[in-house]
């Protein structure tokens, strides 16, 4: 078992007083909040459970059954009750349940058995794959309006889409819908037309909910440090996580990870992605890489390229300026110097000529290329072989 670090001391001194806003948290130990996810993985090994939810951070030290009872005490209530509290934290195995609650309680490993087999006859545990979780008994009446209902049944189903087969959700699609299904106000009709009040011109809806899903999903493998089998282009890879991309000018998001096949790295469009699973195995996030740093001089999601001196000028037409102002403000080695004639001069070091070109394209006339000349000349030719599908070529 690794040693506490001096840090990692700190930390658990602050939170035994209390909750802490993350942010506060991270200025006053002088760490990042990745590093503030690897001091979880850290304190666990240690018996604490360091709780991050949002903004907040929360301790939960060894000997925290202490407060239902003391170490002698065999009170079958206070016993069962520190088993409740355990499985609500998680869902444990009989193992993990006998070691945690032999901390605090003098008994056999009969007695505990005894107690889970009694929470099952009562239906307040119960028991699914060697795991032991809350009953039914624990959980409240399901009581959802229709909207309620069919905004959970269409994200259970888009879930579904996004991970494959999954008996899980299948599962909870069918109890759900059988379940609400016996109320006269809820059909499986009336939750497809609870959506129906926007509609979206251009691009499928489902599609970019479920993107938008899968991204958060691949992030928190991400910060979990776990393994992920993707299906794409019908074929199975093994990838560890390293980010995901949303890129504004494709209007895509994209998986940046280690492909274990390639023994290199790849970007993996999500809309191509057509299964993924999030695996127990782990992976050790690569120490010195950062994301942003990365796909810095990138315009899109290209990276293999040398970066390329660029200089565009943009004329004050109708809305290119703001437009322009919009797009490149998250370049953060971007230039922008105001011109005499009220036009803007655009200077920048891109990696990705393809894409950076498609986007100079798409202003028109309102952009002039100054450097490079390649792509000046390029982009020249387009033009010329544009007109002389008209029928005009100029020169």
């Amino acid at each position: 078992m690794k040693t506490v670090t001096a840090k990692q001391k700190q930390l658990i001194e602050t939170l035994s007083q209390g909750s802490c806003n993350m942010h506060d948290l991270l200025q006053q130990l002088g760490i990042s909040e990745r590093t503030l996810w690897r001091y979880k993985k850290a304190l666990a090994e240690q018996g604490y459970n360091l709780i991050i939810n949002k903004d907040t951070c929360r301790l939960i030290p060894k000997g925290w059954l202490g407060d239902v009872g003391s170490k002698c005490a065999e009170d079958t209530d206070v016993r069962r009750f520190a088993i409740l509290r355990l499985l609500s934290e998680s869902p444990l195995d009989a193992v993990e349940i006998n070691h945690k609650i032999k901390q605090r309680f003098e008994i056999k490993d009969s007695t505990i058995k005894n107690d889970l087999r009694r929470l099952q006859q009562q239906s307040v545990v119960r028991e699914e794959n060697g795991k032991y979780t809350l009953g039914e008994a624990m959980l409240g009446e399901l009581e959802l309006s229709q909207e309620e209902g069919s905004r959970l049944l269409s994200y259970l189903v888009i879930k579904q889409q996004i991970e494959g087969k999954n008996a899980l959700y299948n599962s909870l699609v069918h109890s759900l819908a059988t379940r609400v299904g016996k109320n006269s106000w809820f059909s499986w009709q009336q939750a497809r037309r609870t959506t129906q009040r926007i509609c979206i011109k251009g691009k499928h809806q489902d599609l970019e909910m479920r993107e938008r899903a899968m991204a958060e999903r691949l992030e928190l493998a991400s910060w979990e440090e776990q393994v992920v089998e993707i299906l794409y282009h019908r074929e199975r890879r093994m990838v560890e996580p390293l980010g995901v991309i949303y890129s504004y000018h494709q209007d895509a998001w994209y998986l940046h990870a280690f492909c274990q096949k390639a023994n290199a790295r790849r970007t993996f469009r999500l809309d191509q992605i057509e299964e993924f699973q999030v695996l127990e195995d782990k992976f050790s996030y690569p120490p010195n890489f950062d994301l942003e740093d990365n796909f810095a001089y990138s315009w899109g999601i290209m990276v293999d390229e040398p970066p390329v001196e660029v200089r565009i000028k943009f004329f004050n037409d109708y809305n290119v300026l703001s437009r322009l102002s919009r797009e490149v403000a998250e370049r953060q080695r971007a230039k922008t110097t105001p011109l005499d004639d009220g036009s803007i001069l655009y200077e920048d070091l891109v990696v990705g000529m393809e894409e950076f070109k498609v986007w100079i394209r798409s202003f028109g006339s309102s952009a002039q290329i100054l450097e490079p000349e390649a792509l000046r000349e390029n982009l020249l030719a387009s033009v010329r072989a544009a007109l002389a599908r008209y029928g005009e070529v100029g020169n």
